[in-house]
């Protein structure tokens, strides 16, 4: 197997892995708002005011996904590191940028103004955000982690048969 190969395989399964990131996101948010009935649930993001971070976060989440998940691939394929870890390690590095780097939307927004006033912008628009973005999405991070770096390894198993 070549660098190449590696490298197109863990992208391949790097962006599945972010779009059932996303899924995963998506179903999380929806259970919040299921009380207001299953469609203005699943609709969540309608009434939300951070619309751009959300976009900026689901974008930036699928390029990070391609870019881990090559990191990965190469890593798990070409290195032989062990499977499972690596696929847990770029997971989360994913969804740390791409949690921190959303936050910082909301932050140059918002938060900047405030800078030198009681409120503490950078508790409320990156600590917090993070916080409980990396708490909702520790469990889904592992599962997928772990899921993606099985995957990749098959496919060195594939290739060799």
């Amino acid at each position: 197997m070549t660098e190449t190969e590696a490298k197109k395989i863990g992208r391949k399964l790097g962006l599945k892995s972010a779009l059932i990131g996303l899924t995963i996101a998506q179903i999380i948010m929806t259970s919040f708002f299921i009380g207001d009935g299953l469609l203005k649930a699943f609709f969540w993001f309608a009434d939300f005011s951070y619309n751009l971070n959300l976009a900026v976060a689901s974008l930036l989440l699928l390029a990070c996904g391609y870019y881990f998940g090559g990191k990965a691939g190469m890593q798990i394929l070409i290195q032989k590191k062990e499977s499972s870890w690596v696929g847990f390690k770029f997971c989360f590095l994913t969804l740390f940028v791409t949690s921190f780097f959303a936050s910082l939307i909301g932050f140059f927004q918002e938060g900047v103004k405030n800078i030198g006033t009681d409120d503490n912008p950078f508790e409320d628009y990156l600590f917090k955000p993070m916080f409980w973005v990396l708490l909702f999405g520790i469990l889904p991070v592992v599962a997928v982690g772990f899921w993606l770096g099985r995957k990749i390894e098959k496919q060195d198993e594939k290739y060799m048969h």
